[in-house]
């Protein structure tokens, strides 16, 4: 027996020019088992098909991002690498400290 669910979304997607697309999302989920009424298995062999039509509507809107946004969030990640590799070098060195001993002179 299979059993196909096929759910659809109606959707909108405006680029950035403001053209509009009217499109459908997707998604399907099958489902399988095997009918075999000497094993113990009932059911009705063949193939169902389940379609569901949310009653939702999503709009997608494409935007550009200025370029001082993108400059911040990139100097945000360099700056917190930074910190990060900071952090490691430190508890690196505390580790191998405890682990072999300074030598005095």
């Amino acid at each position: 027996m299979f059993q196909y669910y096929l759910s659809l979304v109606p959707t909108a997607y405006i680029d950035t020019s403001g053209k509009m697309i009217v499109t459908n999302q997707y998604a399907v989920t099958e489902h399988r088992r095997a009918v075999n009424h000497d094993a113990g298995s009932h059911g009705i062999p063949g193939i169902m098909f389940h379609y569901s039509i949310e009653p939702l509507f999503v709009s997608i809107k494409e935007y550009q991002q200025p370029i001082l946004h993108t400059l911040t969030r990139i100097s945000g990640l360099v700056g917190g690498l930074f910190v990060t590799a900071g952090l490691a070098h430190r508890l690196l060195n505390r580790m191998v400290g405890t682990v072999i001993p300074k030598k005095k002179n």
